[in-house]
């Protein structure tokens, strides 16, 4: 048996994530297991591919940088996400103890009121 996988997913594969996939109503969702403060899910309408997160419109993704900018996205300034993509987000340079400061300080400004 064979099976074709995109290159999308395949280079995400390659990365050493775990993804899961499953189908809901009639499109295959590929769940890109962030272990963030929300999920990533990746889906295909046929032409484009779309991200979904816990509190965003689903978004388009061109490429495998979408794809980065969307996980990092999902930290929403939380210290929380999988050990393979905080490692794979410092490989390419994401700042990820930068938005985990920023957001402490924000947060710590709010307590004050």
């Amino acid at each position: 048996m064979s099976i074709q996988i995109d290159d999308l997913i395949q280079t995400i594969i390659d990365h050493g994530v775990r993804v899961s996939v499953y189908k809901r109503d009639d499109k295959v969702v590929f769940d890109l297991n962030t272990e963030a403060k929300s999920h990533l899910h990746l889906v295909n309408d046929g032409n484009k591919w779309y991200a979904e997160t816990r509190y965003n419109n689903p978004s388009e993704i061109f490429d495998f940088n979408s794809v980065l900018c969307e996980v990092y996205g999902c930290m929403y300034g939380r210290p929380y996400i999988s050990d393979t993509w905080r490692r794979i987000l410092a490989e390419y340079e994401f700042d990820i103890e930068g938005q985990i400061e920023e957001n402490t300080q924000r947060m710590g400004k709010w307590s004050r009121y």
